[in-house]
């Protein structure tokens, strides 16, 4: 497990992650580290960000719907049309910072949760059939 390093100029609307030197498409991608780590405080917020995520696109596809359920005539009510339009941009755009903001809550925890010191004890069958165990502590100065 590596720490997940957001890049410079990254903003509510949308952040660029960085994990082991390499740029992430996407936040999703962060979830295989974030569950590598199993701290149930970063997986919440993922999962927070996930369903913001969800609700944000929901909430973009309401101009569609209104454009498909209305009659004719009662589609040539701009107005009516043009503020649900930007109502659903608004709350779409809104969504999205709620969103962002729970997977940046997520990173710095991830990142906390690496810099804590750490105990492990493993043990590994070796090909003569013996086992090798091993104690590690990880910790940052």
């Amino acid at each position: 497990m590596r720490p997940i390093e957001r890049a410079v100029g990254s903003s509510a609307l949308g952040s660029v992650y960085y994990y082991g030197g390499k740029r992430l498409t996407s936040p999703h991608s962060l979830e295989v580290p974030f569950f590598e780590l199993n701290d149930p405080m970063v997986n919440r917020h993922y999962r927070n960000y996930r369903t913001w995520t969800t609700v944000s696109r929901l909430t973009a596809v309401v101009p569609l719907l209104y454009v498909f359920t209305r009659n004719t005539s009662a589609r040539l009510n701009s107005r009516e049309y043009w503020a649900i339009y930007f109502g659903s941009l608004g709350a779409s755009l809104g969504f999205t910072i709620i969103g962002n903001t729970q997977v940046n809550k997520a990173v710095m925890r991830y990142n906390q949760m690496l810099r804590q010191s750490r105990l492990g004890v493993s043990a590994v069958p070796t090909p003569l059939g013996g086992t090798a165990v091993g104690i590690g502590y990880s910790g940052s100065f």
